[in-house]
């Protein structure tokens, strides 16, 4: 799972495997949009529409994912397509721990002690925090446009709440609206000056 910075999600399902010559090989099998929350079950029902795809239902071996517990959840939901077959799948034999991630959570440890993820998140959502409400502070003085900018700001921040405004704007306009992406103001400059 990813979301990328202008907040759509998606879901990556990369593939490896050993040839006859014992050489590793790997390719990505599908980087598709993500819709809705992330819990375990709906990762499960997108990964399966893509292995599916490939017909290699039955070559599924092992999974290497992060910490998450929705991904716990996820293989659970996999194993039970693999029942549906007739295959037989271990959820937690079949899962393997992401060793950078697992690098990365020893580091934050080793600085940061027993808190490192809190202290982590406590800094950054304070600045941002501050940031956020310093800025929807001096577009609230400008009226209309300013409750646009926080609107569209507050809509922006999630695949989910950009899902939800797409499924309001196909209510109001019809089943086969697009709905246009909301564009968020930034910085341009012009004629290459200072």
């Amino acid at each position: 799972m990813w979301s990328s910075p202008n907040h759509c999600a998606f879901i990556g399902v990369v593939a490896q495997w050993m040839d006859q010559t014992l050489k590793l090989n790997g390719t990505v099998l599908g980087m598709r949009p993500f819709r809705g929350r992330h819990p375990g079950e709906n990762q499960a029902k997108h990964f399966w529409a893509i292995i599916k795809t490939y017909q290699i239902t039955e070559k599924i071996g092992y999974f290497t994912l992060d910490k998450g517990s929705n991904n716990n959840t996820a293989l659970q939901h996999i194993a039970k397509y693999l029942h549906e077959l007739g295959m037989e799948f271990n959820p937690i034999q079949r899962r393997l721990r992401c060793f950078g991630h697992i690098i990365n959570l020893t580091v934050k440890a080793f600085l940061w002690e027993t808190d490192a993820d809190a202290f982590q998140i406590e800094i950054n959502s304070h600045r941002e925090l501050l940031h956020e409400s310093e800025e929807l502070e001096a577009w609230r003085r400008k009226g209309p446009l300013g409750k646009l900018h926080n609107t569209i700001s507050w809509i922006s921040r999630s695949p989910q709440r950009r899902d939800r405004f797409e499924e309001k704007v196909q209510q109001v306009l019809g089943p086969n609206t697009k709905a246009l992406a909301l564009i968020q103001g930034n910085t341009t400059r012009w004629g290459g000056g200072l």
